[in-house]
């Protein structure tokens, strides 16, 4: 792969670049350095993952959304003035290196100085991710992955039928699919009033950078059209057993409302079925280490909010 990351930088002109691999997980990125203290994040992507239109609409949209100032990581064109590439079979892309530390890491306690106001920071890059993307005329026939009804509680869910998680007992194989039969029913009353757009998708903690004062969003490889809701659950579920999450969350949500409103009724909802997407995701990566021990996890977690909702429902 070292070798391919090498062949990639020429075309982009960069004959002698230092390459340095930085990441092998759904992609593999590399940090080159050309020279002259410029560095760059080549991503060499996951073949069967996205399709070549999928990925020219993802860097075309982070075009827009850096043009309009939010802090993303943009794409840089090869020689050929091309966006995306292909070397060896290979999709990849090139994009602008972000200093910033990430957030945190998933597992381990938050660190930050003033965790309410950099959530209050990250309600705010959210609407503006949001706002930016409604106005580009390119959102209105996108070719990204569908977060909607179907993508999320279909028979064919973009992240996998999670109710078929071979670690599941049948009582909770049993109790997975009465949430998913509920919340789809919910889902189908609520929709026409939900607000619905081109989401990150996943702004957990490793996708958010800080550099000073500013946030950076990077990693937009799941981005999508989906419920804006859904946007906030992925950054809440990743966060909600924090000792200050009640503070947390409710930044985020005062910090998004600074720039577009957001109605919050059903954004529980929206947490469990971002709990269950994870029993579906963890799957086909059961092998990977820790891999059986993370979809106990999740498997708990789901099985606790969906049991929440459940019972919570049946009252009303």
């Amino acid at each position: 792969m070292r070798v391919l990351g090498k062949r990639a930088c020429q075309l982009w002109g960069w004959q002698n670049a230092e390459t340095l691999l930085v990441a092998q997980r759904e992609n593999t990125t590399f940090k080159i350095s050309p020279g002259h203290n410029a560095h760059f994040a080549l991503r060499v992507h996951r073949p069967g993952y996205h399709s070549p239109s999928q990925l020219e609409a993802e860097l075309e949209w982070l075009q827009h959304l850096g043009g309009q100032g939010l802090a993303v990581a943009v794409p840089v064109e090869s020689s050929r003035g091309l966006l995306l590439e292909r070397v060896d079979g290979y999709q990849v892309s090139v994009l602008r290196w972000l200093d910033g530390q990430v957030m945190g890491q998933s597992g381990q306690s938050l660190q930050l100085k003033n965790g309410p106001q950099v959530f209050h920071a990250l309600g705010q890059s959210m609407a503006r991710l949001h706002q930016i993307s409604d106005v580009w005329c390119g959102s209105i026939d996108v070719d990204r992955p569908r977060w909607d009804l179907e993508g999320l509680l279909g028979e064919q869910p973009l992240w996998g039928p999670f109710w078929k998680n071979p670690q599941l007992t049948d009582e909770q194989m049993k109790c997975l699919q009465e949430a998913k039969s509920r919340l789809k029913s919910d889902f189908i009353k609520w929709s026409p009033q939900l607000d619905f757009g081109l989401i990150h998708a996943d702004l957990v903690r490793e996708n958010i950078l800080l550099s000073g004062g500013e946030l950076q969003l990077i990693d937009f490889d799941d981005s999508g059209v989906g419920f804006r809701l859904f946007e906030l659950a992925t950054t809440l579920l990743a966060n909600v057993d924090e000792p200050d999450y009640p503070q947390l969350k409710a930044q985020l949500i005062a910090g998004y409302r600074t720039i577009r409103s957001m109605d919050v009724s059903h954004l529980q909802a929206f947490m469990l079925v971002r709990s269950l997407t994870y029993v579906g995701w963890i799957v086909p990566r059961m092998t990977e280490q820790g891999g059986h021990e993370r979809c106990r996890r999740f498997i708990a977690r789901a099985m606790a909010m969906a049991q929440e909702y459940l019972a919570t429902t049946a009252e009303v």
